[in-house]
């Protein structure tokens, strides 16, 4: 198996193989982080469940996964949830860090003039409050891309004005509408 748990992965590792090798399976966390895998030409398990443990979950329907090899391409800063169940289920796991957050390096008075943050990940919320300070995040009004983003605002002292009904930029955008 190869796993996707962010659109920029699966985007990345489309760019390394022009196909899916003989006997290679994909899942991916969610539709939109399946869409860079199609062209590959092999189905991509996708659960309705659309986080890491629902990802497991599907995992374990379709497969047995006690010595199974799971190459699990992922962001630096990613949780260790799905890898961690992996591993307790028996698969080897290998992790390749596929892409790192990075702030931008605007200079955070600029911040200052902040409506609304939009975070697409926990690891954009923790970056930006690295960046910007605790105290931006607290003030800000913010939108998340669905709980496990929310739960890592509230970990650091932020609200969250507004969260997708599911984890999907397209459910975002909708709620924002309602919302703001």
């Amino acid at each position: 198996w190869a796993v996707f748990t962010s659109a920029e992965a699966a985007r990345r590792f489309a760019r390394l193989v022009s196909a899916v090798p003989p006997g290679l399976r994909l899942a991916a966390v969610g539709p939109a982080t399946a869409d860079p895998l199609r062209p590959l030409g092999a189905a991509v398990l996708v659960p309705e469940r659309r986080d890491a443990e629902g990802l497991f979950a599907a995992l374990a329907s379709a497969d047995r996964l006690s010595g199974r090899r799971i190459l699990f391409p992922r962001a630096e800063l990613a949780r260790e949830t799905l890898s961690r169940l992996l591993r307790e289920a028996g698969a080897e796991v290998t992790e390749v860090v596929a892409y790192r957050t990075a702030p931008d390096g605007a200079p955070a008075a600029a911040l200052n003039a902040i409506d609304l943050v939009v975070f697409f990940s926990p690891s954009a919320v923790r970056a930006f409050a690295r960046s910007a300070g605790a105290e931006v995040l607290r003030s800000a009004r913010i939108a998340t891309i669905g709980p496990t983003t929310s739960a890592a605002v509230r970990a650091l002292g932020g609200r969250v004005d507004v969260e997708a009904s599911e984890p999907a930029t397209r459910a975002l955008v909708d709620a924002l509408r309602r919302e703001i």
